[in-house]
């Protein structure tokens, strides 16, 4: 067939496979020259955006076509086949191939192409991550609403219910058990120490943490990339991205407490220094981890956007490393107390006692230590909102127990407070609660 002048105006130009066809009404902007000296050739912008959808025209016809004849020719004349043939020449030009390769290396056929293709997910992780390296993200937006037409009838996975217990039902739990230290602080001192307002901070902190939890999880957190809605896509990466740094700000803050503690209660000028050094070691690694984390990839969209073009750091490293010197700290940190303990002038019942509260900050290292098994493909899933499910939740475990340790002592001493029975005459009193005196021969922490 003849094609009509491509600046002519209201020329459209309809090609065999559906939804190809040129604009309307091409506006011309300028021309544009290639050349050198004397040897210049023109073309009108209209001209090359025209070539440039031929380009792309021919590139879909191509695609199909060799896509056809690897599935199977004669199944493209089944009315349910040449609709999918249609769906599949809708789907943007870059991310066509990604459809017609992992779909035939798949073995599927037009015919029953959607339950071939939608109850697979490694068939779907293959092309969703072929998409997102291929495409812009406005160009994946389209290829993912496309594919979720084709799966619309099919069930998808999805881990959002065991999701929200960490992100709703143990912060619920930590904050109770911290109004319930400065409860406890308040009726029997009848003021808050400076220990008590920095756990009042990394509650705060956990709060926003578990609010931006809660959020993603209504976004589609919890489910496979490919069948979120796909203009939550970026709010959910940016905001996990957030969460990243919250994270390691909350796990500071309530280490610090311990620390701050430490200082407070344990009167050696050794037990002094050893608080004070793991202070600053605590800020400055957090400090460090923080920076990482912000900075991860420049320009910054690269964070949440696999198809921009940047420089990455290996946040996965990055995340051993944190959970790693995280670990190395909670042995520390359990270490610690427990020379000054042994000195005490108590029974060996109740020095059993103080250690085992103190020891059972080891549910934080153990949280931990499990957070390592998933951080393998953390930063280098192309299913984060999937793969990563498992990493938020022990996370969330991990920041839980933390800031609740910081409060046993407190709640020690409240109970002992509120029920006499369980102390002797010389624990329940005010001044053996509040001091820690070395010469004393029934010394109590003070709390």
């Amino acid at each position: 067939m003849s094609l009509p002048r491509p600046w002519r105006k209201g020329a459209e130009v309809a090609f065999p496979f559906p939804l190809v066809f040129f604009p309307k009404s091409p506006t011309v902007v300028d021309r544009v020259c290639v050349g050198r000296g004397f040897h210049v050739h023109c073309q009108k912008e209209t001209q090359l955006g025209i070539i440039a959808m031929m380009k792309s025209m021919l590139l879909r016809t191509g695609i199909l076509v060799a896509f056809a004849l690897v599935v199977g020719a004669e199944s493209i004349f089944d009315t349910n086949a040449t609709a999918i043939a249609q769906w599949l020449g809708a789907v943007p030009t870059c991310s066509m191939p990604c459809f017609a390769e992992v779909l035939s290396k798949g073995s599927c056929q037009l015919k029953g192409l959607a339950k071939c293709a939608c109850t697979n997910d490694d068939i779907q992780l293959r092309v969703s991550t072929c998409v997102q390296l291929s495409c812009d993200f406005a160009d994946q937006v389209d290829a993912t609403q496309k594919s979720q037409v084709l799966c619309y009838d099919y069930p998808n996975q999805q881990r959002k219910g065991s999701y929200a217990i960490f992100a709703i039902t143990l912060p619920v739990i930590t904050t109770f058990i911290v109004l319930l230290r400065c409860f406890a602080r308040w009726t029997v001192a009848h003021k808050l120490w400076w220990d008590d307002y920095v756990t009042l901070l990394g509650l705060g902190l956990l709060i926003v943490l578990s609010a931006c939890g809660v959020a993603i999880c209504s976004l589609g957190f919890g489910k496979h990339y490919w069948v979120i809605d796909p203009s939550n896509a970026k709010p959910i990466l940016q905001m996990f991205y957030a969460m990243q740094i919250i994270y390691v700000l909350v796990t500071v803050t309530a280490k610090i407490t311990i620390c701050c503690f430490y200082h407070r209660v344990f009167p050696r000028k050794r037990s002094q220094i050893a608080a004070k050094a793991a202070i600053v070691v605590l800020t400055v690694r957090g400090l460090i981890l923080v920076f990482l984390i912000a900075f991860q990839c420049i320009p910054l969209t690269a964070t949440w956007d696999k198809s921009a073009k940047g420089q990455c750091l290996n946040l996965t490293a990055i995340g051993y490393a944190g959970a790693i010197s995280g670990i190395v700290e909670d042995v520390v940190l359990l270490i610690m107390p427990i020379p000054e303990l042994l000195q005490l002038q108590l029974g060996l019942k109740k020095k059993l006692g103080l250690i085992f509260m103190f020891c059972l900050g080891s549910f934080g290292c153990i949280a931990s230590v499990v957070r390592l098994k998933y951080l393998v493909s953390f930063a280098n899933s192309f299913d984060p909102t999937w793969d990563n499910a498992d990493v938020v939740s022990w996370s969330g475990v991990e920041v839980n127990v933390v800031v609740v340790c910081g409060s046993l002592a407190a709640l020690r001493a409240l109970f002992n407070y509120l029920v006499p029975y369980f102390t002797t005459a010389k624990e329940a009193t005010s001044e053996s609660m509040y001091s820690l005196r070395a010469e004393r021969k029934e010394a109590a922490i003070e709390v």
